[in-house]
């Protein structure tokens, strides 16, 4: 059966960057003999032929979508593109090392500037800290207790940033996206590496055969294969093996079921003759690695996670204080018959991850060349909150891979079939056909709705996933196509409908809505204006509902003209009115054929439910203004289907809006037999619901959740978008509305106050509540609003800065806030009054005035203190003596200038670059008007003491102007700034650098350099500064 959903895909050419590093490899095969060959693979190791590419989705600042990031080498050559376009380029050729892999993830890496470097090279600066605390409290001898501190300091200032991670032969580079770069040591070769979450990368090392021959020769275990790389200036880590991974869901922690354990024994790391084929990218809340055993052939399903290494510094070593990745066997599969080389071919995709209804599961497919895929479901304990595997099924599939193609929270699996053609799976496991089409122009004048045209693709035998939605498609014959399977729908109302559907719908229903949705919205190449989505939903529920248009009045006239043939369009005629130009304008009658209501020969009891939900539906669009045109949209479908099941709900809707429908169906055509009484006669009002509360306490009634209406017609329903709930706003405002009354706080003021509390806890931020009161209608959002001002007069003690702004007390939020403004530093809050008094209003001519005499008065000062007193009564040789003598002055004035540019441009530098640091140029010369000679101190008129210590401080000034906080201060900067010959001034800028805690960034082997003998000045500061 040909699949009514098309999706268009083209060509795929090569990037830019591919055909940039294809023409740096030589053509032909190298010359040389057998000896020689083997001995240029033995040192190129793993490196790559060719070209290598790897993707990864990438959320850039500044938008709302996904970027795709390529990543593609050569032996010699790194490139990184955004979109097709080439951003950043690497080259090695210096290093003398060929690539071996590259890979894009994620690194955590400090963001305190002035944070200590721990390691091998690290210099400790005082004898505070080599104190700790031992067991009976005091402070001993040692170094762990300052590092502890210095750990537990700057704990919180990590930035996980894009990184680019590169392995040489013998050494790993870091690229962060932020321009700062690592380089670590590597003491084997790199096979393959992969992106590992929330940060770093799994590498797994070459296994060298003399390595396998030693340990068979002395029965020793092989080492580990398999290491983790979380920070440049440590070693690889090994990966653990824990009995279980508890937590990870939510808000809860995650942790080692065998913590206890792994504290007291050493680690038990991951069998060498693991061979790592896949590793899950980050799209759901567990994240899965899978091994193959080439011993007993048998494929491992693991479970990994990141836990902090626990105690590093403590002296008695065991598991914890060694791996930063763990990982729970979750499943083994035996695998007797493999195809050759069937690891290229191998692909695995974690999807459908949401809460069934009764628990929540993630489904993992394997797919192996040659055999059927399996599929197993991850589902969490509730109990223990621990994951566990269990086999569900096969299926027929040669690749798979994650796409987020049908549901925004979900992924779905797309599957190339054995016969070569694709399909997704969505709703669980229900398959969705996918005819793919190639792209070509297409023009809407002369080509209707429901006619594509193109060129089909089949013969698919693989699928590789690039970014969130995109999938390159590979044919039989190597051709490589690009499809974009992006089928989400972009108005909010269709998509609130579909999930508010599945929670009402059983699973083949919802699913079947769904489909017939997609089919009915794929003619139009899933256009999103003249609300086509919404038609779309309306046919797929009339034909999931069996319901189908009856034309009371029929137009057989077809129009005459193209000004009545306007009408027939599917744009809102209605939309021109706002349009002054057109206000005048006389629109075409519409015709009578499109008038219409629905009708069914045989009642359906999935009218009830789907009735109650759109209406619910209908009810929430109600409590928000800005979304009253879906409203509009909406309310005639919701009329049509309960003109069939129940009449008075469509008076409901009359009354609330007369002229929504272009004619009313009249009350002669409800049939007796369609009607159902599994639903009230009057339909539920919300707002009515909300009135009652407040007049009425004592009725009890639980805030909204649309769960619970398939309860209400003993259906088990879908689940397909999870449990989570689809009417926010109506679930909100009948939270906060639990709290206006109640018996069990009978105090007004308690009750505004849980008001005001309910909003924080809901939205988090005074901001977001305002915003959310602002978007209900007036009645609605009264009630909440006063209570809001009934707190607003006397607050608790006890609330956070977030609830003094919701009431509007900014001045009690400026006392508790943790980050306060500069007037209000010391938690005190002036009366309006008393600011009043004390601050007096100044207008744009004070400030003028106040500018010209600041200025006046400091052009005198500096003036008077750097002009030559003339003396017209004395010959030329007195002068020149007389002009020596100010030239003196004024330099002495010169050498006392860095005290007070110090304390003038104190931290005013937050960060530095790469460039050289200048420090400004102490100037003795003066330049003598109106002749405009320039005299200089003659020699030995300043003492050489006196220069030195001038410059000295003038270099402790340029130190002191980098704040203690400032970026990019770091060991190999300083030694940077190194200058040929070192001076005083240079002595100076280390000190004040010293002053200000940026020497603890000093690395062992930077620091011999500074402790020359030839100067006293430079060492001693140096000294002091390493004091500091």
């Amino acid at each position: 059966m040909k699949s009514e959903i098309v999706i268009q895909v083209r060509l795929q050419p090569r990037s830019a960057a591919v055909n940039l590093l294809s023409q740096q490899i030589p053509q032909g095969e190298p010359r040389g003999s057998n000896l020689l060959r083997s001995i240029r693979a033995a040192l190129n190791g793993s490196a790559p032929d060719g070209v290598a590419t790897t993707y990864a989705p990438c959320f850039t600042d500044g938008s709302d979508s996904w970027v795709e990031q390529e990543l593609s080498w050569n032996n010699r050559c790194v490139i990184l593109s955004h979109g097709g376009v080439i951003r950043r380029k690497w080259d090695f050729v210096e290093e003398e090392q060929s690539i071996q892999y590259a890979c894009l993830g994620r690194f955590a890496h400090s963001t305190e500037a002035t944070g200590p470097v721990h390691g091998s090279a690290h210099y400790t600066t005082s004898k505070e800290e080599y104190t700790h605390t031992g067991p009976a409290g005091d402070a001993l001898f040692g170094p762990f207790h300052a590092i502890n501190e210095d750990k537990l300091k700057n704990e919180l200032a990590q930035e996980v940033v894009p990184a680019v991670f590169v392995f040489l032969r013998s050494i790993g580079k870091v690229f962060l996206s932020t321009g700062v770069d690592y380089t670590f040591s590597l003491p084997f070769l790199v096979r393959k590496a992969w992106p590992l979450y929330p940060h770093g990368v799994l590498i797994q090392r070459v296994l060298e055969p003399a390595e396998i021959e030693e340990a068979r020769f002395t029965g020793d275990t092989l080492l580990p294969t398999i290491f983790s790389i979380t920070n440049a200036f440590a070693e690889p880590a090994a990966i653990g093996i824990t009995a279980g991974i508890v937590g990870g869901r939510g808000d809860t922690p995650i942790s080692l079921s065998d913590e206890d354990e792994q504290c007291s024994k050493p680690l038990a790391a991951v069998s060498a003759s693991e061979e790592v084929v896949w590793v899950s990218t980050h799209n759901s809340n567990i994240d899965v690695l899978i091994t193959f055993n080439e011993e007993i052939r048998q494929l491992v399903v693991w479970r990994y996670t990141y836990v902090k290494p626990k105690g590093i510094f403590d002296p008695i070593e065991h598991g914890r204080t060694k791996a930063s990745f763990w990982v729970q066997r979750l499943a083994t599969r035996p695998l007797t018959k493999l195809p050759g080389r069937w690891m290229e071919g191998f692909s695995a995709a974690l999807f459908d991850q949401r809460h069934d209804g009764s628990e929540f599961r993630t489904l993992l497919t394997i797919c192996i060349p040659g055999t059927q895929a399996l599929v197993y479901a991850l589902p969490v304990d509730e109990a223990g909150q621990c994951l566990h595997a269990n086999y569900l099924t096969t299926i027929d599939a040669t690749s798979v891979t994650p796409i987020r193609s049908t549901r925004a929270e979900t992924w779905d699996l797309l599957v190339v079939r054995s016969g070569g053609t694709v399909s997704i799976l969505t709703h669980g496991l229900h398959d969705l056909p996918i005819q793919l089409c190639l792209s070509t122009s297409r023009s809407v004048q002369t080509q209707g709705a429901g006619q594509l045209s193109g060129v089909e693709v089949n013969n698919i035998v693989a699928a590789k996933w690039e970014c969130i939605s995109s999938v390159t498609l590979i044919c039989s014959g190597g051709e490589s196509y690009r499809g974009r399977f992006d089928m989400l729908p972009q108005d909010p109302l269709v998509y609130q409908a579909l999930r508010v559907l599945a929670l009402v719908l059983p699973k083949q229903e919802a699913f079947d809505v769904h489909r017939k949705f997609l089919e009915a919205w794929t003619p139009h190449y899933f256009w999103t204006s003249s609300n086509m989505e919404f038609h779309a939903l309306s046919v797929a529920i009339s034909f999931v509902l069996q319901l189908k248009p009856v034309y009371p009045l029929k137009d057989d006239k077809p129009p005459s003209t193209p000004w009545d043939k306007f009408c027939h369009l599917a744009a809102d005629s209605r939309s021109f009115t706002d349009d002054p130009a057109l206000q005048r304008l006389k629109l075409p009658v519409s015709p009578i054929s499109r008038q219409y209501f629905l009708f069914t020969l045989q009642p359906n009891p999935l009218l009830a439910p789907v009735l109650y939900a759109l209406h619910m539906l209908a009810e929430d669009l109600r409590l928000a203004v800005h979304r009253h045109d879906s409203l509009l949209l909406l309310v005639p479908l919701v009329c049509q289907i309960a003109h069939i099941t129940r009449p008075e709900w469509v008076d409901y809707w009359k009354r609330l809006c007369p002229n929504i429908m272009p004619a009313w169906p009249s009350p002669s055509t409800v049939r007796a037999d369609t009607l159902d009484d599994r639903i009230p006669v009057w339909p539920p009002d919300m707002t009515a619901v909300l009135y009652g509360r407040l007049s009425n306490p004592d009725w009890k009634f639980l805030p909204y959740e649309s769960t619970r209406l398939a309860s209400l017609f003993d259906i088990q329903p879908s689940f397909a978008f999870g449990d989570a709930e689809p009417l926010l706003t109506l679930q909100r405002v009948t939270t906060a509305y639990l709290c206006l009354a109640g018996d069990s706080v009978a105090s007004t003021q308690r009750r505004a106050q849980l008001t005001v509390e309910t909003l924080i806890q809901t939205w988090g931020t005074a901001k977001k509540g305002l915003r959310f009161l602002d978007s209900l209608p007036l009645g609605i959002a009264a009630p909440l609003r006063e209570a809001i001002r009934t707190c607003q007069l006397s607050p608790p003690g006890n609330w956070r800065s977030e609830h003094y702004k919701l009431v509007g007390r900014q001045d009690l939020a400026f006392s508790v806030a943790e980050v306060q403004p500069v007037h209000f530093q010391q938690g005190l809050y002036q009366s309006p009054e008393t600011y009043m008094n004390s601050h007096h209003r100044v207008t744009i001519s004070n400030l003028v005035d106040q500018a010209k005499s600041a200025s006046n008065g400091e052009i005198d000062v500096v003036s008077a203190s750097a002009r030559l007193v003339e003396r017209p009564d004395l010959n030329e040789h007195d002068q020149a003596k007389e002009q020596q003598h100010q030239v003196v002055r004024l330099a002495e004035r010169t050498l006392a200038l860095p005290y007070g540019r110090a304390m003038f441009t104190f931290g005013t530098v937050q960060t530095v670059t790469r460039e050289a640091y200048v420090i400004p140029k102490m100037e003795f010369s003066v330049r003598i008007q109106p002749s405009n000679v320039i005299a200089t101190p003659e020699p030995g008129k300043i003492p050489l003491e006196c220069t030195n210590w001038g410059e000295f401080h003038n270099g402790v000034a340029a130190g002191l102007r980098i704040g203690p906080g400032a970026r990019g201060v770091e060991s190999s900067w300083i030694a940077f700034n190194k200058p040929s010959e070192l001076t005083p001034q240079h002595a100076g800028f280390l000190f004040g650098l010293g002053l200000i805690g940026h020497l603890k960034e000093m690395l062992t082997w930077h620091t011999f350099g500074y402790l020359t003998p030839n100067m006293i000045s430079r060492p001693l500061a140096f000294c002091l500064a390493l004091r500091r």
